[in-house]
């Protein structure tokens, strides 16, 4: 005769479909967030482009515009003045996103920059890497 565990009450309301082991909380952690480290609902499809006629960067999650790096042109560089994300957009790190896709296109054009945005401003001094960018 051997010992038999009862069911417990939910068990029996709810038949297994699946069950997935992980052999440590890193491997937990990587299933949960994904390949790009973010929560596996921010990982739509997202895009950044620059709109001139609205003087502007956008990023846009499954087609929608979900937020925006404004900006002023000038001869000789563009002046980032506000950076805006949509509230139901918020904490997905698409502002970062953002910022990261107009500096990559400003370098690409050969262009300069002004941050006079906060976010643009601090992105940058988080990623040293984009500081040739900035007009002296």
């Amino acid at each position: 005769m051997g010992w038999e565990r009862r069911p417990r009450r939910w068990e029996s309301a709810f038949p297994r479909l699946l069950t997935l082991t992980f052999e440590s909380v890193n491997e937990l952690q990587s299933f949960a967030l994904g390949d790009q480290g973010r929560p596996w609902q921010a990982r739509r499809m997202s895009e950044v482009a620059d709109n001139p006629e609205r003087s502007r960067y956008e990023i846009t999650v499954d087609g929608v515009v979900a937020g925006f790096a404004a900006y002023v042109r000038h001869p000789d560089h563009l002046t980032f003045t506000h950076t805006e994300i949509g509230a139901e957009y918020g904490g997905r790190g698409l502002g970062g996103t953002l910022v990261k896709g107009a500096l990559t296109d400003v370098r690409a054009k050969g262009g300069r920059i002004v941050a006079s945005c906060p976010f643009v401003k601090s992105y940058i001094e988080k990623h040293p890497e984009y500081r040739d960018l900035l007009k002296n």
